[in-house]
């Protein structure tokens, strides 16, 4: 990807070469670092999907894992307990919400609260303000 090759020449030009793992024809935007300090894929993290056979999902509800979302769902990971905002942008379905989704899916209810809030072209700061005031308790 595009992205891919940009993150890999600013990587090598901070860094020591050598470091990088056997990339061949990809770049160091497909590895991570494991626990015990190895290269890793991100296509390992990758498990094989299969349909729910107790529930029959509405379509906007499955959320298959892929390359992009594990990698992303592991960078919420780290940035949100430690109390960092983190933005997605991009194109319309390239997955953005979905990707927030399986990392919500994750969190303990327990300690989180989640409320989705649908933005478009058309959502207006007063609009986005309603919709949060809407959820919240108003105390005078």
């Amino acid at each position: 990807s595009k992205i891919g090759k940009k993150f890999n020449e600013k990587l090598k030009a901070c860094t020591d070469p050598s470091l990088f793992p056997p990339v061949g024809d990809e770049t160091a935007y497909e590895f991570f670092v494991n626990p015990q300090g190895e290269w890793q894929h991100w296509k390992t993290r990758v498990v094989e999907w299969h349909y729910p056979a107790d529930v029959d999902p509405g379509f906007g509800e499955l959320l298959l894992p892929t390359l992009d979302s594990l990698r992303y769902v592991d960078q919420l990971a780290m940035l949100v307990p430690a109390g960092k905002p983190v933005l997605f942008t991009g194109a319309p379905g390239v997955s953005k919400s979905a990707t927030v989704q399986m990392f919500i899916a994750g969190l303990d209810l327990e300690k989180w609260m989640k409320k989705m809030v649908p933005f478009s072209f058309v959502t207006s700061p007063e609009i986005f303000q309603r919709t949060l005031e809407s959820c919240v308790e108003k105390r005078q």
